[in-house]
């Protein structure tokens, strides 16, 4: 876990803030190696409060009696635990504030996630220093204390052209990859912008870019198809937006998903890759002013209407409309995504393979409908 400098002698906390007069903040440790335990104590134990758990579901317990300060949790002890301690606590207002550090054997960064006081959620990838480890902790609680907004609100003057530049990679993919020519893009361009009015839409948009930018591409090509759905579904500019903003979030949880296995198409149908629909829910419900009707199209998009869809397997009506549209609106964007390895299929050929696909898997009268949208 840690590097071998590490192993000798640990550093000690400088940061005055944290450990002078003021009551030692509390940290809870999830792990099952008693050496990576016995490290961290040694190294945290003099400046910091600590609780040491086993397992997910008994911190989950604790955090419910005594909500720690931040959770250093290692990746494999959450992934062999039937509970999942991060959705839990993103979905519970007395526990969304708390900062996650995750030991990972994949992921490295940050993850904005919550209401903005504090809990932005780090993963440190191993091997793991404890200077590193060290700074997450404090800069985790020296932003709960001051109450950091994790969402910054745009600089005056800005916000227009960056929303103009953003949009700019979403016109041309579509402009070359489908018939819709540009300027009917530019039509449909005005609920787009709207999805990024929320600064918790364009603080996810652009994680999301960062982070793996052909997912935010097909991203950004199905929130323009969603919204040619709608406009084809005669909604209100409100529902446009809605819509839309589901669209660009509904694969939001791949920031989540190791980089190795979004760029593997081996891994398509891999259970990691499925698991991007589960992280999808957690971050989407960690931000109380994203709509329902968004987290339902994330959750519902890669079900299917015979249930051989995932991650829940639900069948026919149990499929909500806005969970048909995006199955249509993503698969057609799927087929006709320009990417690594993968020749795009043409619009009329994405079609006809969709229409063979049948009532079995795609409602057919809502693909008929988003058919004449995007061919006339």
């Amino acid at each position: 876990m840690y590097t071998r400098e590490d192993l000798g002698h640990p550093p000690h906390i400088h940061d005055q803030s944290l450990t002078g007069s003021r009551e030692r903040k509390l940290l809870y440790i999830i792990d099952q190696l008693p050496i990576r335990v016995k490290k961290i104590r040694s190294v945290f134990a003099q400046s910091f409060q600590m609780k040491f758990f086993s397992g997910a579901q008994e911190a989950l317990e604790a955090m419910q009696l005594d909500p720690p300060d931040v959770v250093i949790a290692d990746e494999r002890t959450l992934n062999i635990s039937s509970c999942n301690i991060y959705q839990a606590k993103t979905e519970t207002k007395l526990l969304n504030h708390i900062s996650f550090i995750i030991l990972s054997d994949h992921r490295s960064g940050s993850l904005p996630s919550c209401d903005g006081h504090g809990a932005t959620d780090y993963f440190i990838r191993r091997p793991i220093r404890i200077k590193t480890l060290l700074d997450c902790v404090n800069t985790s609680i020296r932003q709960k204390d001051e109450y950091i907004p994790k969402f910054p609100p745009p600089q005056n003057g800005n916000n227009a052209i960056d929303k103009i530049e953003e949009f700019d990679v979403l016109a041309k993919a579509i402009a070359d990859n489908t018939p819709i020519n540009r300027g009917q893009v530019t039509s449909h361009c005005n609920p787009l912008i709207d999805c990024i009015k929320s600064k918790h839409h364009k603080q996810l948009l652009t994680k999301l870019r960062t982070y793996h930018y052909p997912t935010y591409v097909h991203s950004m090509r199905v929130a323009v198809f969603m919204n040619v759905f709608a406009k084809a579904y005669n909604f209100n500019e409100a529902e446009c937006v809605l819509v839309a903003t589901g669209g660009y979030l509904l694969d939001i949880g791949k920031t989540m998903v190791p980089i190795s296995i979004l760029n593997d198409v081996s891994h398509k149908n891999s259970a990691e890759m499925r698991n991007h629909v589960f992280h999808s829910t957690a971050i989407l419900s960690s931000h109380e002013d994203i709509d329902q009707g968004i987290r339902l199209i994330s959750k519902q998009h890669h079900e299917r209407l015979d249930g051989s869809g995932y991650p829940h397997g639900l069948k026919g009506n149990q499929i909500s409309e806005l969970g048909r549209m995006a199955a249509i609106a993503d698969v057609f964007a799927a087929q006709t995504d320009r990417r690594p390895q993968v020749k795009p299929t043409d619009a009329q050929t994405a079609f006809k393979k969709m229409e063979q696909m049948g009532d079995r898997l795609l409602d057919q009268n809502l693909l008929s409908l988003f058919k004449q949208a995007i061919l006339n």
